[in-house]
């Protein structure tokens, strides 16, 4: 939608935007890890597991929409259909650029439990 801004323009403007969107969603998540961090009562760090879970989901969302906003990217996704957000997966990137974890992040986001990258 934006993908006419000159390059640059587009980048500082998607920095900046997910930049505001960590710094927002940081706050109700470091709190809730917190809580779940002083009270060792396995119901409720369940609770807080599953409320931390919706926070980063929420942040790949609005990250995942400002991006598409920014950048013209026509997605073509197959085999997505039998994914179950309560099975188990192994995602494995061949990591050609930084931007394999947003890109995976989008495609995968609800689809399947949440991604945890193991970075080397």
């Amino acid at each position: 939608m934006l993908s006419f801004l000159p390059g640059p323009v587009t980048a500082v403007l998607g920095a900046i935007i997910v930049g505001l969107n960590t710094v927002f969603f940081c706050g109700p998540l470091f709190s809730i890890s917190l809580l779940k961090l002083i009270i060792p009562v396995k119901g409720w760090q369940k609770l807080c597991r599953r409320i931390l879970t919706a926070i980063a989901s929420a942040w790949i969302s609005v990250n995942s929409f400002f991006i598409s906003l920014l950048a013209k990217t026509r997605w073509e996704l197959e085999g997505f259909e039998d994914l179950d957000p309560e099975g188990w997966y192994m995602v494995i990137s061949n990591q050609q650029s930084w931007v394999d974890i947003p890109v995976l992040q989008k495609v995968f986001n609800r689809r399947v439990p949440f991604l945890k990258f193991f970075l080397k």
